[in-house]
């Protein structure tokens, strides 16, 4: 994927590389402006299929975006569940697992570091 949020084929065959774009996904700023992080803004994810056909989604529709190989849509899989609307509760139990998650790795980090340092 390259920049802005752009997936494009990009093609070494010759004596100067060729930039194709193939699709466009939305992008979501990485936080608001006073900084805070956006925990739950939904990443762009996607992967490539064997036959080169691009897959991936943007939001938090649970639709999935088909490109084939030569560039053209080729269709969008969805399903039905609609997103959960996130309260004040789901947003600090995130919070909360988060930071929890983050001490046990500091945790580890300093244990090695430990260890590292014996003679």
């Amino acid at each position: 994927m390259g920049e802005h949020g752009r997936f494009e084929r990009v093609d070494l065959g010759g004596e100067v590389a060729v930039v194709q774009p193939l699709a466009s996904a939305r992008r979501l700023p990485p936080g608001d402006p006073e900084g805070e992080r956006t925990i739950f803004a939904p990443d762009v994810v996607w992967d490539v299929l064997p036959d080169g056909t691009i897959g991936y989604f943007d939001s938090t529709a649970y639709a999935i975006h088909l490109v084939g190989a030569d560039g053209m849509p080729m269709g969008v899989l969805t399903r039905a569940p609609r997103p959960e609307a996130v309260t004040e509760d789901i947003r600090s139990a995130t919070l909360d697992h988060l930071m929890a998650a983050e001490r046990r790795t500091a945790e580890r980090m300093g244990a090695l570091a430990e260890f590292e340092a014996l003679p």
